[in-house]
């Protein structure tokens, strides 16, 4: 069986390059694949659980970083899928090796209780 890709065009992230990001459809929340098909920005990440981890260096609510919780308002819809990339990434290492919060799951994310 294939994997469904899904394809944001990449606005210009570095001046005069385009990029287009290819992710897994079976990784992204529903609510993400959902902005990406109607051409909507991607949704955030964040679950209003707004701690951030020492050890980690990221929040224990939406797994970003603080240069991306701070960029997302400004940020591309590729530099947000990259930021989606990285969030699923980390939450499932989290998983794996039982370090993080553990009570949020990237099917958590797709339940659309995000704030912008």
């Amino acid at each position: 069986m294939s994997v469904e890709k899904l394809r944001v065009a990449g606005e210009s992230i570095a001046e005069g390059q385009e990029q287009a990001r290819s992710v897994d459809a079976a990784v992204l929340p529903e609510r993400v694949q959902a902005a990406i098909r109607e051409g909507r920005p991607l949704p955030s990440p964040c679950l209003s659980i707004c701690r951030i981890d020492e050890d980690a260096g990221w929040c224990e609510g939406c797994a970003r970083t603080l240069d991306e919780i701070a960029s997302w308002g400004s940020a591309s819809n590729a530099q947000r899928l990259e930021i989606w990339r990285q969030v699923v990434q980390r939450q499932a290492g989290s998983q794996d090796t039982g370090t993080g919060s553990g009570s949020d799951t990237v099917t958590g994310w797709s339940a659309g209780r995000a704030a912008s």
